[in-house]
């Protein structure tokens, strides 16, 4: 063979070879690690100090979470430590996290979804968002599976939590503002934070993976969310939580799955039926709230949690009690005349302890329904909330989401 041609050939072989090598005695476990670590501190520079604007702010993070993924894939995609197990459960935590958003929203209402309200921008929000659940739970999955302590594990949750969150929810000007930050979105986050890692010790990176975008993409594409006080969705939130820990305390406490005693399956029965209901009952237009004012006794008591349906404006007649838009708020009055406005059926509506009626007609566009239920004071404990000052809210609130993280952490179990 010419010599020429032999230096052509092992040359042509030449990049293969120097990849070979590279990824045979650099790409080991820890320098992956590293390199994901790197990647992720930059993610967190662009996003908090050096701030990028524009297309760019979506388009960059979700690039460098993709590549942390990519980084990391070879070493932590088959970890697992209970995945066949987990893939029992995890359809048990996903209906817990669901039925408890919608019996949550039952007590707090609903409002409809922003993500859905600019179609055109939801197919990119979908994109965006896919590498960064990747690039965030693998993440999460390489520093977890690596520990043995109580303390680095919740130090690995902790930092998770302030990766993912922008650098605003943690500097605040004033004692309230950031007491509001920390009781409705960082102590929360924290929680989560630490079921994820529990999860991913667990499970692997398949049940993490699919549970985290599961939950992601059902809070992008539902049609309504629960809405409401901060606190109290905060507390609904961090309860749900607690129920999934609850669950997956299953699989940790014991090493294997256990059989579901008759009790767990009836309360899960439960638990699903519910949901079911109640999702059931909201495309049928139903609706539900709580009274915080008297403006409808006796019949209609502060606290009570009241079921109002759509229904067509023409059916409506004196003597209905219906709820309407008036501003920022909803109103439930009682219909005692019909009248015309500009041509159209209006109604005047009166509360039925008030001495004179509602000073302005009610347009059929402002209706939300009519009063088909009541249900006495069990929707007591948010009218109390609303009572409160803000500050006081927010200390009471934040209080009790600690003493409840404090619990978490106390009742971990790292594998050994």
């Amino acid at each position: 063979m010419p010599l020429s041609s032999l230096k052509q050939n092992n040359f042509s072989h030449f990049p293969q070879f120097l990849y070979a090598t590279i990824r045979n005695r650099f790409a080991t476990p820890i320098t992956t690690l590293i390199l994901a670590s790197i990647l992720v501190s930059v993610n967190y520079l662009l996003a908090n100090i050096i701030k990028l604007y524009g297309l760019s702010a979506y388009v960059v993070p979700s690039a460098i979470w993709l590549l942390v993924f990519l980084v990391l894939f070879r070493y932590e995609w088959r970890i697992a430590a209970f995945t066949s197990k987990l893939t029992t459960l995890l359809p048990l935590l996903i209906v817990i996290r669901v039925a408890g958003e919608f019996v949550l929203g039952v007590f707090t209402g609903f409002g409809k979804n922003a993500n859905l309200l600019v179609p055109a921008s939801l197919g990119f929000t979908l994109l965006h968002t896919a590498p960064v659940v990747l690039g965030v739970e693998m993440f999460r999955l390489a520093l977890v599976r690596r520990v043995r302590s109580r303390y680095l594990f919740v130090l690995i949750a902790f930092m998770m939590t302030f990766i993912t969150l922008p650098l605003s929810r943690f500097v605040r000007e004033d004692l309230s503002s950031l007491l509001t930050s920390l009781s409705s979105v960082v102590i929360p986050r924290i929680i989560e934070n630490l079921f994820l890692c529990q999860l991913a010790l667990a499970g692997g990176s398949k049940p993490l993976v699919g549970y985290v975008a599961m939950v992601t993409y059902f809070e992008l594409l539902s049609p309504v969310l629960p809405t409401g006080n901060i606190y109290v969705l905060s507390l609904g939130r961090t309860a749900i939580l607690l129920l999934q820990l609850v669950a997956l305390e299953v699989l940790l406490g014991f090493g294997e799955m256990h059989k579901l005693s008759r009790s767990e399956l009836l309360s899960s029965l439960a638990v699903t039926l519910l949901a079911t209901s109640i999702a059931f009952s909201m495309f049928l237009g139903f609706r539900v709230m709580t009274v915080v004012s008297g403006s409808m006794r006796p019949s209609i008591e502060v606290g009570d949690l009241v079921v109002v349906k759509n229904v067509n404006t023409s059916d409506l007649r004196v003597g209905d009690v219906i709820a309407y838009v008036k501003g920022k708020t909803i109103v439930l009055h009682r219909i005692v005349m019909l009248t015309s406005v500009r041509g159209e059926t209006a109604f005047i509506t009166k509360g039925d302890a008030n001495t004179a009626v509602d000073p302005n007609p009610i347009l059929p566009e402002q209706i939300v329904g009519r009063l088909v239920y009541v249900v006495p004071r069990i929707g007591y404990p948010l009218v109390l909330i609303a009572q409160y000052e803000q500050s006081y809210i927010n200390a009471v609130v934040t209080a009790i989401l600690f003493i409840v993280l404090v619990y978490y952490i106390l009742s971990i179990r790292v594998l050994s």
